[in-house]
C-alpha cells in the first residue's frame, strides 16, 4: 500500500507539533518560535479551513482528548500539563512530584478511566521564566489521576527510562507504548510495551522495535504515535542528529512486524494529511491500517494527521 501527502496548512514560522481529534475538527499546535506562533490551531477537514484555538499556548507540544471531550496538553516552555477549557481558559493539573516540579512534558494520552499518561523528559529547549526547581533526577512516565476529591496526584510508572518521548495505549487498555529516543548517537531509541496492571502500575517491558545504524548513519527514533486499533505507528523526530532519510512506517505488534517505505510530502513547516492511495482507486474500503511518516521535522500522528516540521 502507498500512501498520498497532502498539506492541509500551513507553512508556519516554526515547527508544527501534538495533532488531537476534537470530534469535529483537528487541533495541532505550531510550536517555534514562540513569541510569533506558539499557539493552538483548528483544521477543518470538511471546509478546508484553518482557525485559531489558542493563542500564548507555553509551547504545547503534546495534545489529547479524553472519551467525555475534556482536551489537555503538555505546555512544555512552562513545565505542565494543562485542561484547555471550550471558554478559553485554562486549568493547571498536578505540577508536582514528590513535592518538586516534574521535568518538561512532552506527550500525553488519555485512557479510558480519564487517567492521563504523560512523557516527562529533560527539554531539547529551556523553559521560560524563573526556575525556582531544576530538573528531577529520572526522565520518567508519569501518569496523573483524580483522588476521590476530584483533585489530581502524580505518580511516577517508569523506572527504566532516561528519554521518553511518545506515548500511546493499546486499544484494550491492557498496554501503554513508549518510545524511548534519545537524540545523542550512543543514545537508545527503542520502541516499547509495558503490561498494566490493575492498580496501575508497570510490568517489565518489552521491546517491540531497536532503532539501530547503517551505511546512512544512526536511524531516527520515534516522535509520536497513533493507534488505529490493528497497527502502532510512529514518526520519527527532527534534527540532524536523529538520523536519516524520510520513511513512513507501520507496524503491527501482533504479527511483530513493520515496514517501512519513502515519503514523498511537499511543503515544511505544515500539516499534512495521509491518504491510501488504494482507498481512491477503488470503490472497496481499504482495510484499516495506521501507517506514519518521518521526516526532517517535529512531529506527531494523531487520528490520520501528521505535523511536520
Amino acid at each position: 500500500m502507498t500512501w498520498e501527502f497532502e498539506r492541509v496548512a500551513g507553512p508556519y514560522e516554526g515547527p508544527t507539533g501534538g495533532v488531537a481529534w476534537d470530534g469535529e475538527s483537528i487541533l495541532f499546535s505550531v510550536v517555534l518560535p514562540s513569541h510569533i506562533e506558539s499557539r493552538i490551531l483548528r483544521h477543518d477537514p470538511r471546509s478546508g479551513s484553518v482557525s485559531e484555538f489558542r493563542k500564548y499556548s507555553g509551547r504545547t507540544i503534546g495534545l489529547a482528548s479524553s472519551a467525555d471531550g475534556h482536551l489537555y496538553g503538555c505546555q512544555n516552555a512552562s513545565r505542565r500539563v494543562v485542561e484547555f477549557h471550550a471558554d478559553g481558559s485554562t486549568t493547571l493539573l498536578a505540577d508536582r512530584f514528590d513535592g518538586r516540579f516534574h521535568n518538561q512534558p512532552k506527550d500525553l494520552v488519555v485512557d479510558g478511566r480519564g487517567r492521563i499518561w504523560f512523557t516527562d523528559p529533560y527539554g531539547e529547549l529551556p523553559p521560560v521564566g524563573p526556575q525556582v526547581q531544576g530538573p528531577l533526577d529520572h526522565a520518567s512516565v508519569l501518569v496523573l489521576a483524580r483522588y476521590p476529591n476530584r483533585l489530581w496526584c502524580i505518580r511516577r510508572v517508569t523506572y527504566d527510562t532516561a528519554a521518553p518521548s511518545a506515548v500511546q495505549i493499546s486499544p484494550d487498555q491492557r498496554t501503554l507504548y513508549v518510545a524511548e529516543n534519545s537524540l545523542e548517537p550512543s543514545g537508545t531509541r527503542e520502541l516499547r510495551a509495558y503490561p498494566i496492571r490493575d492498580d496501575g502500575t508497570l510490568g517489565q517491558h518489552s521491546v517491540l522495535h531497536t532503532f539501530g545504524r547503517d551505511y546512512r548513519g544512526v536511524q531516527r527514533g520515534i516522535e509520536g504515535m497513533c493507534l488505529d486499533g490493528e497497527a502502532t505507528s510512529w514518526p520519527a523526530p527532527a534534527g540532524a542528529r536523529a538520523g536519516p532519510a524520510r520513511w513512513c512506517t507501520c507496524s503491527r505488534p501482533r504479527a511483530r512486524s513493520s515496514k517501512a517505505t519513502p515519503c514523498r510530502a511537499t511543503g515544511r513547516r505544515a500539516a499534512l494529511s495521509a491518504t491510501p492511495t488504494s482507498a481512491r482507486s477503488t470503490s472497496r474500503p481499504a482495510k484499516a491500517t495506521s501507517t506514519a511518516c518521518a521526516t526532517p521535522a517535529d512531529g506527531a500522528w494523531r487520528r490520520g494527521m501528521r505535523t511536520e516540521d
